[in-house]
């Protein structure tokens, strides 16, 4: 049984990493955690624990004397992340064909529809969170919760620590299109399409990052900035 304290620090983590996902703070910058602290109404002690368990998850680094500050995700960091999800959607997917129903195609259309819409707006976190309930909504039918969990850690760390804010306008059009036809795959209980669908999909997206990475190599961030 949690205690009080237990219950404290996991609100106070949730509220925190909901503000990363959510913020305009972007990889190099510092995370304002006394500033946090003070809107929380939380003492030193269980919001540093909290502060430290994101950084155990790598979306935060913690710097002696300097604080939390959001990480830049690395090329290679990024290239593994993809090949994982590479790995776990395309089966997972296949699973949840057999058990899609018409009402969880209605709430992932709903999704697809809302990240249309964003498609012609410049690039938010917003649409990177509704392109991650998008694949989330349609992976938990394949029934495995561990795996699930690690496709959302991913997305975390896909959305939190990559820099936005340059990225090429064309990427979301192409993504919708791709959404729409994984979501004609499972509107038919085609397993096996869907599957080859997702990793397909997948598979544009990673060479979409990649690139992006190597093209701005010159402005990532550099580490020794915190020091």
């Amino acid at each position: 049984m949690k205690t009080k304290n237990k219950d404290s620090i996991e609100s106070i983590y949730c509220n925190i990493k909901t503000f990363l996902l959510n913020s305009d703070i972007y990889p190099g910058q510092k995370i304002p955690h006394a500033e946090l602290g003070k809107k929380m109404a939380t003492s030193f002690s269980p919001l540093r624990e909290a502060f430290m368990r994101l950084s155990s998850e790598r979306l935060l680094i913690h710097k002696n004397q300097r604080g939390f500050f959001v990480p830049q995700i690395s090329y290679e960091e990024a290239r593994d992340l993809y090949d994982t999800r590479m790995l776990i959607e395309p089966y997972l997917i296949k699973k949840a064909a057999g058990f899609t129903t018409d009402e969880k195609i209605d709430t992932v259309m709903g999704l697809q529809n809302q990240y249309k819409e964003m498609a012609f707006e410049p690039y938010s976190r917003k649409r990177l969170l509704v392109d991650k309930r998008f694949h989330l909504e349609i992976l938990e039918l394949g029934g495995n919760k561990e795996l699930l969990r690690i496709v959302d850690s991913i997305f975390n760390l896909l959305i939190v620590r990559r820099t936005i804010l340059h990225l090429s306008p064309d990427r979301p059009h192409k993504a919708y299109n791709e959404h729409s036809k994984i979501l004609e795959s499972l509107k038919k209980r085609d397993g096996k399409k869907a599957s080859q669908l997702m990793k397909e999909h997948i598979k544009f997206a990673k060479k979409f990052v990649l690139d992006d990475l190597l093209k701005n190599k010159q402005n990532s961030i550099d580490y020794n900035i915190f020091e």
